[in-house]
């Protein structure tokens, strides 16, 4: 999917611009336009939306890099080490969920549509920092977040350092097809001069203060790894922020300070932090060591998996269509098995991130008060009980994709492919956003039945697919009431 704006750059600024924004923009090598003015609030609006777009593809493609990890180590010493590059992995993509979480109630915060979407192509990537390409763990993936994330400016980072770190980025760019890998802080820090400055940036008056019960909450999507112990607990939570209250003032503090957290999140050095950037360098260092080992411990998973076949090429053709096309045959799923895991796999992942929306689109508590449901979930507190239900289901299919032959010849296992849905938008109506999701799980409850457990198949007993199942017939009873 391609996704196209009025003027597709990344950044887009209203004039007259701040100095301050120039300056940003330019030292994080981000194409620029000033051709046009925008409202703040539009600016706002537009930049919010791409940063939605480059956490969900962040989120992305580093849980594919965690699932490329091999479990299967017979080391005890050894499979702690590699536990760990899982570990951390998945921790660095449950925080770019949070980052998601809260983008999405900054967007509620100034009445905007919310954005779920991403892009899925490697061609197109104008608004993400580098090219989106699901991909194994390696060095060069690692130098392309390491650099997604470092800061723009060598600050506080000693000169050897940052030596090996310019000489990463080169690793970076090579990985990135010969592009140059741009900063994530950068549209952060456009953002908090527009929340921040209420002269040049957002009104009084474009902040809603009724949009409190739509949003999320750390308590609903929150998570903490280190919760209750002393090494750094805090800043490896999961950071979720809703913006409460009834006067401007205070949101706009609340939001500069939820903005800048993100920031910080990403790119901190040497303070209290335990930022992205530090922990993707410590996992580089690391990859190197077990790999200088002779240890092999990443699975050989495609790149840019797909369920989707190659397409024809047709009428007049030229080196781009060649191209594409090779890719597509490289990443197709041609191993009817792994095929249909991978359509489970996309089902699955179409059912989460509905769930998602659906949550954001309305309000109510999570358990019933009162009466002789009390306790009960609440439509509400059964989204968001189903979307991390679904969490984990993905995590199982990947990690079953990722021992499945791709095309039974060539030494390359399966991934899970991660492709979005011909659509993310809901229909208006509540009982007809029911009927979505049931659908989806009909369908998921088809594909098991008549395909990954028909007669003779291999996963026909799949205990996992057995309980899905169940759990499948149990959800569809409660959506045919939600949607009556």
């Amino acid at each position: 999917m391609t996704k196209t704006y009025e003027i597709p750059l990344e950044v887009l600024v209203c004039q007259p611009p701040s100095e301050a924004a120039i300056a940003t923009l330019k030292l994080a090598k981000l194409p620029l336009s000033f051709e046009i003015e925008r409202n703040p609030r539009d600016e706002a609006a537009l930049l919010l939306t791409v940063a939605a777009e480059v956490e969900h593809a962040l989120m992305v493609q580093y849980l594919y890099a965690a699932y490329s990890v091999r479990d299967d180590q017979t080391n005890h010493e050894t499979r702690g080490r590699v536990q760990s590059l899982y570990q951390r992995l998945a921790q660095l993509a449950r925080e770019e969920m949070g980052h998601l979480m809260t983008v999405q109630n900054l967007l509620h915060l100034i009445g905007a549509p919310l954005n779920f979407e991403r892009e899925d192509s490697p061609f197109e990537s104008k608004l993400y920092p580098f090219r989106f390409k699901l991909e194994p763990l390696s060095k060069q993936s690692l130098a392309k977040y390491i650099t997604a994330e470092r800061p723009a400016e060598q600050g506080e980072i000693d000169q050897k350092t940052w030596q090996r770190l310019l000489y990463i980025a080169k690793i970076a760019r090579r990985a990135n097809d010969g592009r140059p890998i741009q900063h994530v802080g950068a549209i952060y820090e456009r953002l908090i001069e527009l929340f921040g400055n209420p002269e040049e940036g957002l009104k009084d008056q474009d902040f809603q203060t009724d949009r409190i019960d739509l949003q999320g909450t750390w308590d609903d999507w929150g998570y903490d790894e280190g919760l209750g112990s002393n090494d750094k607990s805090e800043s490896r939570r999961v950071y979720v922020d809703t913006f409460e209250g009834s006067h401007p003032t205070t949101l706009r503090k609340e939001a500069v300070k939820a903005l800048e957290i993100i920031a910080e999140q990403g790119e901190g050095y040497g303070s209290t932090v335990d930022s992205h950037f530090e922990r993707f360098f410590q996992l580089y260092k690391d990859f190197e060591k077990l790999k200088n080992e002779g240890v092999e411990f990443v699975w050989p998973v495609a790149t840019n998996p797909s369920t989707t076949p190659p397409r024809p090429i047709l009428g007049k053709r030229n080196l781009d269509d060649y191209i594409r096309a090779a890719f597509e045959e490289r990443g197709y799923i041609a191993n009817p098995r792994a095929r249909n895991w991978g359509h489970l796999f996309n089902l699955r992942y179409r059912l989460l991130l509905a769930f998602l929306i659906h949550f954001l689109k309305i309000t109510g508590r999570r358990y019933v008060s009162s009466g002789p449901d009390k306790g009960d979930r609440t439509p509400r507190g059964l989204l968001l009980l189903w979307a991390f239900d679904e969490m984990r289901h993905l995590k199982k299919i990947a990690q079953k994709m990722v021992r499945l032959p791709l095309k039974l010849y060539d030494g390359v296992t399966a991934g899970p492919p991660f492709q979005l849905p011909y659509t993310l938008d809901l229909p208006d109506l509540e009982r007809d956003r029911w009927r979505v999701h049931l659908d989806v799980v009909k369908a998921s409850l088809t594909l098991v039945e008549k395909a990954l457990q028909d007669d003779g198949s291999p996963d026909q007993k799949d205990p996992f697919l057995e309980d899905l199942q169940r759990s499948d017939r149990g959800r569809a009873s409660i959506l045919e009431a939600l949607a009556a």
